[in-house]
């Protein structure tokens, strides 16, 4: 099930691919244009509504019956997000800051599909959820581990993402430590001991912990 909403939720960062800092040698195969100041991974608009289309014909319907079938509610499935570009600069601006007051490399986003949790979900993890059930994503900044033989061949594995564990007065100074939760099963690690359940659960909203996590994006269709 978990697999299928992630497949469901495809499309939602789909406007992203700008911004996208994807390096696996895998998917590199965009062409070169002539002007360096054109970027390479431009897509056509003909293929922006096929894509589209293939969310909204497809991928939504899916969606919106799970809820149906679930809580019994009429549901219209997120279509979009926007990002303003001021904000975007603004993120970018901070994490430059960030990498800048640690002298250590931000190497770059992972893109994450999510969805907010039901409220009782929220509070019992201790946090607000904006907008309950609502498909979303995050921005979470990465950085770069060892290399491993699939790496070498598919490079994204080695950009993980992380927190800050800081080491004095200043929460954005500190260690880059990274978080477990978010690791898929290819993935690179920093090292070969994985952070337990109960490691993860002392950290979680703890002083000792400085996320650098983008969210909180507007979507349409706007929730109820």
């Amino acid at each position: 099930m978990r697999k299928n909403h992630i497949l469901k939720s495809l499309a939602i960062a789909t406007f992203c691919s700008l911004i996208a800092c994807n390096d696996s040698k895998k998917q590199d195969t965009a062409t070169v244009v002539d002007d360096p100041g054109v970027p390479t991974n431009i897509i056509s608009v003909a293929q922006a509504v096929k894509m589209h289309d293939e969310y909204v014909n497809r991928i939504m319907p899916l969606i919106e019956k799970d809820k149906l079938e679930k809580l019994n509610e009429k549901y219209q499935a997120t279509q979009y997000l926007y990002l303003n570009l001021d904000s975007l600069k603004q993120y970018i601006a901070f994490l430059d800051k960030v990498q800048e007051k640690n002298n250590k490399k931000i190497s770059g986003l992972r893109l994450y599909f999510a969805a907010y949790p039901t409220v009782d979900d929220s509070k019992k993890a201790g946090f607000e959820s904006t907008y309950p059930g609502r498909e979303t994503m995050f921005m979470a900044p990465t950085m770069q581990v060892a290399s491993t033989e699939l790496s070498k061949q598919y490079t994204i594995l080695e950009h993980i993402p992380f927190y800050i564990k800081p080491n004095g007065d200043d929460k954005y100074v500190g260690e880059y430590m990274e978080i477990e939760g978010l690791l898929c099963k290819p993935d690179n690690r920093q090292s070969k001991t994985k952070t337990t359940t109960s490691q993860k659960n002392a950290l979680t909203g703890a002083a000792l912990e400085t996320s650098l996590i983008g969210n909180k994006i507007p979507q349409c269709p706007p929730p109820a």
